[in-house]
C-alpha cells in the first residue's frame, strides 16, 4: 500500500508541475543531445513465488542517451542501459539465507525542466527542478542464494516490465556539463517467470546522482 501511495504522490506532483511549467526562453542556447551517467543507491523489496517479500538494498547505475526536441528544449526523451543489484536476507523454511539479484535495466523516460526563479534572466537560470515519468524493461540475469549449507545460483531468469517516476534538482555547471541529484521510485508491473517461479521488484526507492555531458 505504501508503494502505491508513494507512486501516486509522485505522479500527482509531476502532473501538477507539468501543468504549471513555464518554458525557458530561447535567449539561452541549450544543446539538443546529452549523455548522462547516473549512479543510484537505495532500498526496496523483491517478491518471489512461495516466499514473503524480501527487504534489502539496491545499487547500480544507468548510461543514458537523451534528446531535447523543439526550440524551447524543455522536454527530454531518454533511453539507455543500466545495471542494478539487490541484496537482502530472506527466510527459507526457517533458515536464514543471503539473497543477491542482478538485473539488466533498459529505461525509456520523458522528463521536463521547470524554472524555479521566474523573474531571473534566462542566462542566470542555472538551477532547475526536474520531473520525469517512464517505463523500463528488466532482465534478471542472476540470482544467488547463500545458506549455511552452500551457495546456489541461477541465471537468465526472465524479462519483465515496470513503471518509474523521478523528482530532482539539476545544476547547469557550464554549457557542456550538468550535475543533478534526485529521488526515483520504480515498481514492476509484471513478473519474470522461469521454472514455475515468478519474480518481481515490488518497489525500489533510490537516490540518483547525475553527471550529464551536452553534445
Amino acid at each position: 500500500m505504501k508503494k502505491q501511495l508513494t507512486v501516486l504522490l509522485l505522479l500527482s506532483t509531476s502532473w501538477t508541475i507539468f501543468a504549471q511549467t513555464e518554458t525557458p526562453t530561447t535567449e539561452k542556447e541549450s544543446n539538443k543531445f546529452e549523455i548522462a551517467v547516473i549512479p543510484k543507491l537505495g532500498f526496496g523489496k523483491v517478491q518471489e513465488t512461495g516466499s514473503p517479500a524480501t527487504n534489502g538494498f539496491f545499487n547500480g547505475g544507468d548510461l543514458i542517451f537523451s534528446i531535447r526536441p523543439g526550440k524551447q528544449k524543455i522536454w527530454k526523451f531518454s533511453t539507455g542501459i543500466g545495471y542494478l543489484e539487490f541484496w537482502g536476507n530472506k527466510n527459507m523454511e526457517g533458515t536464514s539465507a543471503d539473497l543477491k539479484n542482478a538485473y539488466l535495466h533498459i529505461p525509456v523516460n520523458a522528463s521536463a525542466d521547470v524554472i524555479l526563479y521566474k523573474n531571473t534572466k534566462p542566462q542566470n537560470q542555472n538551477v532547475l527542478l526536474n520531473v520525469g515519468l517512464g517505463l523500463y524493461a528488466n532482465d534478471q540475469i542472476k540470482e544467488e542464494v547463500e545458506t549455511i549449507s552452500g551457495t546456489f545460483s541461477d541465471s537468465n531468469l526472465g524479462w519483465n516490465f515496470g513503471f518509474t517516476t523521478q523528482l530532482g534538482l539539476k545544476f547547469e555547471l557550464s554549457d557542456l556539463l550538468d550535475f543533478g541529484f534526485g529521488y526515483e521510485v520504480q515498481a514492476d508491473l509484471s513478473e519474470a517467470k522461469k521454472g514455475g517461479i515468478e519474480r518481481k521488484i515490488q518497489n525500489a526507492n533510490t537516490i540518483n546522482f547525475t553527471m550529464a555531458f551536452k553534445l
